[in-house]
């Protein structure tokens, strides 16, 4: 275990680190966009923002996609996106493979931009390092008159001739959107197969999308304050081309944001943890870091901690939401290799409250195994862990504001999500009154149960009871408040 203690770390150094995210992001999406139409069963109604393309190719087909980009984060600067199909494949096999992927093979100018760019992504990029190591040529498209099959010389960058039976890598044209939150396209899908089921995104000129995964089934009914439940697996084809409903209380999902799919090499896998707010997706993280990453959401509130120990554990399990975040971060481990991700080198990130819950993950023992390092921004750490006595006030205060019993759960899971939040302003206010507390973030927090989290954090690390194999940076954000 190696233990970094690092005082003020910019947020740009946090983006250039291989990572992977968890995060509560903003459904920002509102347009609905046309497309064929398509007999693939999308999902429900009030989570569909675009509409599934039919036909869409899959990854496995493709057989090795990789979105490069000279990324310079400067959005007021033109971009040239590419799109490299490392299969060899003969000429004409490769340009029917990038229209299958709704582009063409790029036009290649010498001496133009877009020229320079590829020549420099051919020379060094951290998305298909492997991939584009094994091959000097690649198939471009022609502009010399007379000549049908032209490729590209990575080591001169020039043209040659070629017979268009070579077999080749192509680059394609990766005409996809810049911005796909303010400009609403998306024909550009893919499916990747999984375990669970195929699960179709698209493209953007960063990266893949996968959007709104369920890891769980829906937390509510009988399933609201309890442990949360592997999605079951289904044969439909998950449409994932849209972030799951915002304020909903079927929240368990999560999104995969990948620069390649059926890569040589196996990408570095931040999971982020949410923090206060989330206002940005992770395009340039992935596009500049060569990472994959996953954003996951969780329960929040008392539907997230929830913690009384008068209900049988079976009930009520408490810390939901750190439950939840580790039934994700199993679904990374099992799944995220379809998407070009190494779930043996997962790290886990998160900045303020997405920091208290890296903190209790590293307390929780059956969390241990599923991720490899950890980045913790600005975890207000002088604040402990909740203590079960609190818990239990907590608890009870709000079972009263529902007008339950103390230990009615039928009636609790039968109350409208406006009765919860109602009732749980009003437990919350009552603790910050009684505790003298001054902030809502010091009522919902992770609580030690004995359990999941065996002991206050500072104990632990005194004790030498958490995790240890991890490599942990510890950080403050720069500038932040």
């Amino acid at each position: 275990m190696t233990f970094l203690k690092v005082a003020k770390v910019s947020t740009l150094a946090m983006i250039l680190l291989p990572l992977v995210a968890i995060s509560n992001e903003q459904n920002r999406i509102t347009t609905v966009v046309s497309a064929a139409p398509t007999n693939i069963k999308s999902a429900p109604s009030k989570l569909s923002k675009r509409l599934l393309v039919s036909k869409a190719p899959e990854a496995d087909s493709i057989d090795g996609a990789h979105i490069l980009l000279v990324n310079d984060v400067d959005s007021s600067t033109p971009k040239h996106s590419f799109l490299l199909l490392s299969k060899p494949r003969t000429y004409h096999e490769a340009a029917a493979a990038c229209q299958s992927m709704f582009d063409s093979v790029f036009l290649y100018v010498p001496g133009s931009p877009a020229a320079a760019e590829l020549n420099l992504l051919l020379k060094n990029n951290a998305i298909a390092q492997a991939e584009v190591a094994a091959s000097t040529n690649f198939w471009v498209l022609n502009v010399v008159a007379g000549i049908e099959c032209m490729s590209l010389n990575k080591v001169t960058d020039k043209t040659e001739s070629l017979s268009c039976n070579t077999e080749l890598p192509v680059i394609c044209v990766n005409s996809a959107p810049r911005r796909t939150l303010n400009v609403q396209e998306a024909t550009r899908q893919v499916a990747v197969k999984t375990a669970v089921s195929t699960i179709q995104g698209f493209r953007d000129q960063n990266s893949f999308w996968f959007l709104g995964i369920h890891y769980a089934e829906a937390p509510v009914a009988n399933l609201r304050f309890a442990a949360p439940v592997a999605k079951v697996p289904f044969k439909s084809t998950l449409d994932a081309t849209a972030f799951g409903a915002q304020a909903d209380e079927d929240c368990l999902n999560l999104n995969v944001f990948t620069p390649s799919l059926k890569s040589r090499t196996q990408k570095g896998l931040p999971v982020m943890v949410r923090g206060s707010t989330i206002l940005f997706e992770p395009g340039n993280l992935v596009s500049r870091g060569g990472v994959v990453v996953v954003t996951i959401n969780y329960r929040l509130g008392l539907l997230g901690f929830t913690e009384n120990p008068a209900f049988s554990r079976s009930d009520i399990p408490g810390n939901l939401a750190i439950h939840d975040t580790i039934l994700a971060l199993r679904w990374v481990k099992d799944h995220i290799a379809n998407f070009g991700g190494d779930p043996s080198e997962v790290t886990v990130f998160g900045e303020s409250a997405g920091a208290v819950t890296i903190r209790a993950l590293l307390s929780a023992l059956s969390s241990w195994d599923l991720y490899s390092n950890v980045i913790s921004q600005s975890d207000p750490s002088d604040i402990p862990f909740k203590s079960a006595q609190d818990a239990a006030n907590l608890s009870t205060y709000f079972f009263e504001a529902l007008n339950c019993g103390a230990t009615d759960l039928v009636f609790a899971r039968s109350k409208s999500i406006t009765e919860i939040l109602a009732a749980q302003g009003l437990a919350n206010n009552k603790m910050l009154v009684e505790q003298n507390w001054t902030t809502i973030g010091l009522v919902e927090r992770p609580a030690v149960d004995g359990t999941l989290i065996p002991g206050e954090f500072s104990d632990l690390v005194k004790s030498g009871k958490f995790n240890l194999k991890a490599n942990i940076m510890w950080s403050t954000t720069k500038d932040e408040a």
